[in-house]
């Protein structure tokens, strides 16, 4: 993480002089931080002492389909549950959070018999307090397509976007809220336990959607991570579960796809290539080459 004045700092991300209206004098310490794979935020610390971190708007949001906005209202609406960083203000610009102290988890740095219940704290949380348009996940995947700009129109890559753009035929369970991004990378252990950050990517959602993506990236089996799921909640009905995860894993992989071959559009680095590569081969793989 660099270091820099805040002039030097503003300089280099002029969204950041949204923010000397709210600081009462100039922040003394700004520092790059990683807001995830998506963008470069801001660690500020006043001269109060208090810390900060500033998730600015930028054209890879657009790209992503992140919204700030959405971001502060899903902070706001689970405040009380004091599980991801507290907003502080929101403005097209960018986002302003508190700092969450602590260390960022590495694998195995949490096990699956605690970030289950994290999860389900999550999605047990009454999805009406949450003031945001449900997610889509048609929308989501025309979005990346269209982004890539027609790049990949007669490959494999179109082959599996026309066989994977739709919602699975399963029975339905109710909405809830989502985090879409809940790997290691994104919690924090510190003196209050573990906190959720990076909620750019959240929405309201099926929950065995959610639940896909959290098993892939924990390496879970599906059987084992969906009964201990289940047992968590209370939930008797284990099959409807297993059915839907099941139904959204080759859609969660085709995302991720997309995902990193617009990472890869947008950062031209071969990393993000090769996971695209690698999901391809995925599902490529268990659609016997499309056979089927």
């Amino acid at each position: 993480m660099a270091w820099f004045s805040w002039q030097q700092a503003k300089q280099l991300d002029p969204s950041l002089n949204t923010l000397d209206s709210f600081f009462a004098s100039p922040p003394v310490k700004v520092q790059t931080v990683t807001g995830g794979l998506t963008n470069r935020c801001w660690r500020l610390e006043s001269s109060e002492g208090l810390a900060y971190v500033w998730r600015p708007t930028s054209n890879v949001c657009k790209a992503f389909a992140i919204s700030r906005h959405n971001e502060y209202q899903v902070l706001n609406a689970i405040s009380a549950l004091n599980l991801g960083p507290k907003p502080v203000f929101v403005h097209e610009q960018g986002l302003l959070v508190e700092w969450v102290p602590g260390e960022t988890l590495t694998k195995p740095g949490i096990d699956i018999e605690e970030l289950l219940p994290i999860a389900a704290r999550i999605h047990e949380y009454p999805a009406t307090a949450v003031p945001l348009v449900p997610f889509s996940y048609l929308s989501r995947i025309d979005h990346y397509w269209l982004e890539l700009a027609g790049q990949y129109v007669g490959t494999e890559y179109e082959a599996l976007y026309l066989k994977w753009r739709s919602e699975p035929s399963v029975a339905q369970v109710p909405a809830a809220l989502c985090h879409f991004d809940l790997g290691c990378y994104n919690l924090v252990r510190g003196e209050e336990g573990v906190k959720v950050i990076d909620w750019e990517y959240a929405g309201l959602a099926d929950p065995r959607l959610d639940l896909t993506l959290i098993l892939q990236l924990a390496d879970v089996p599906i059987e084992q991570g969906v009964e201990q799921y289940c047992q968590t909640r209370g939930i008797e009905d284990v099959a409807l579960w297993l059915e839907g995860v099941r139904a959204w894993m080759p859609r969660t992989r085709m995302m991720a796809m997309f995902w990193y071959l617009l990472a890869y559009k947008l950062w031209d680095d071969e990393q993000y290539l090769s996971s695209a590569y690698e999901f391809k081969d995925l599902l490529c793989m268990e659609d016997h080459c499309f056979e089927n």
